[in-house]
């Protein structure tokens, strides 16, 4: 579809200067994307056609007002069918960076986006990971349909990339796409580091990011309490499927390891420590971090009954791990059986570890965040601090109940 250009101009009688005289504006729409900038024209208010779009007095200053904004209609009009004989993308501010001769450049937005994206293909395993690669690439996929839903192009020019485009883009994530608040605060969030990549390498030269804000959200964070985890403790289910669920979950709420590291956790990471106990030692997908967790009991016992043995194979696999998918759909199932009134995911059994078993035994919290893997205690203290409120809160109770 061929881009609708329009141009048309207004009066700013919120702007009037010594002379009693206001600017008049111009307003460039394609596509129901629009640009506005000042002609640096002024005329009385009184002197205005609303309906015509010029002055309406008479007298040469009248005349040259008219004959000037009438230049500014076919220049932009000249530009949009010049851009459109070369198969070029026309939007608003392609028309006015060319109209006011500010510098341009031919690369194009997916250009940079392809280009960081493969560079952090490139560093899977060495700063990366392959998960965060696919997220760059669900939000390259996302970038190609707003482009061709808000502005019907294929890709737009990086000098059209401005705080405008990063609001729309947001809006469409929320809007279009359905996306919660805090799926598409993330996106944005790497879609920033996107745009970062093309600042380092001097495609862009003006963060568009600059004044972007988003409605923070904090999610209550969910866990099993401690009835509950003995709940999950207490059972045995005779479906093999569901019973090595539940003693794989639980391996997550006494280590606090994520599904990533459940999947590849293997015997060359257990290593007697300097305590004579047993230790996880691992690396952290998400953050690269290594990761060094003493085992509880309960931990050592669940490998024990799925036949661990120290001196096997380094590379042997510890955990009957499933897809995370089946995982969380088989926790659903578990939970209705033994009673838990939560939405389960395979996350719980993380925030249950740094919860139930660490923060609710006055475990402090830099050691939590160090057993966790975060990359900065504050990550901690934002999704936990609740949690050491309520520990607080029991604690002075306890006082009252004793006077």
């Amino acid at each position: 579809m061929e881009a609708n250009v329009h141009v048309n101009f207004y009066l700013v009688t919120s702007r009037i200067n010594e002379n009693l005289e206001c600017p008049i504006f111009c307003r460039i729409t394609v596509d129901k994307k629009r640009k506005d900038f000042s002609t640096g024209i002024f005329v009385n208010e009184l002197n205005w056609d609303r309906k015509r779009k010029r002055s309406s007095s008479s007298g040469p200053k009248a005349a040259e007002a008219n004959t000037l904004l009438a230049h500014i209609t076919s220049s932009i009009q000249r530009i949009s069918l010049d851009l459109k004989l070369k198969n070029q993308p026309v939007s608003a501010l392609v028309l006015y960076n060319i109209y006011k001769g500010n510098k341009r450049t031919d690369r194009t937005l997916l250009a940079l986006m392809a280009l960081h994206n493969n560079h952090v293909e490139s560093q899977i395993g060495n700063g990366f990971a392959r998960g965060t690669w696919k997220i760059y690439k669900s939000i390259m996929n996302h970038v190609i349909e707003f482009i061709k839903h808000d502005y019907n192009l294929t890709d737009i020019g990086l000098s059209e990339l401005d705080l405008s485009f990063i609001n729309d883009f947001h809006r469409y994530l929320r809007t279009v796409k359905h996306q919660q608040q805090v799926t598409s605060n993330k996106l944005c969030s790497k879609f920033k580091k996107v745009v970062r990549y093309g600042i380092q390498y001097g495609w862009i030269e003006q963060d568009p990011f600059v004044g972007f804000k988003t409605k923070k959200v904090k999610n209550e964070v969910v866990f099993l309490i401690k009835d509950e985890l003995d709940l999950f403790e207490s059972i045995f289910l005779s479906q093999k499927r569901l019973e090595n669920v539940r003693l794989c979950f639980l391996f997550s709420c006494y280590t606090g390891l994520a599904y990533t590291e459940l999947r590849e956790l293997s015997n060359k990471h257990i290593i007697k420590g300097f305590d004579d106990n047993f230790w996880i030692n691992i690396k952290r997908q998400k953050t690269d971090k290594l990761i060094k967790i003493p085992m509880l009991r309960s931990a050592i016992r669940i490998l024990e009954g799925f036949g661990w043995n120290l001196f096997d194979d380094p590379d042997t696999k510890l955990l009957p791990m499933i897809s995370n998918q089946k995982m969380n759909s088989y926790l659903k199932e578990i939970a209705a059986i033994i009673g838990v009134e939560k939405k389960l995911t395979c996350h719980q059994a993380r925030k249950t570890f740094a919860s139930t078993v660490l923060l609710y035994n006055d475990v402090p919290m830099e050691v939590v965040s160090e057993l966790l893997g975060h990359s900065k205690i504050s990550t901690t203290q934002e999704y936990y601090g609740k949690v050491v409120d309520k520990k607080l809160s029991q604690v002075i109770r306890g006082i009252d109940n004793k006077e």
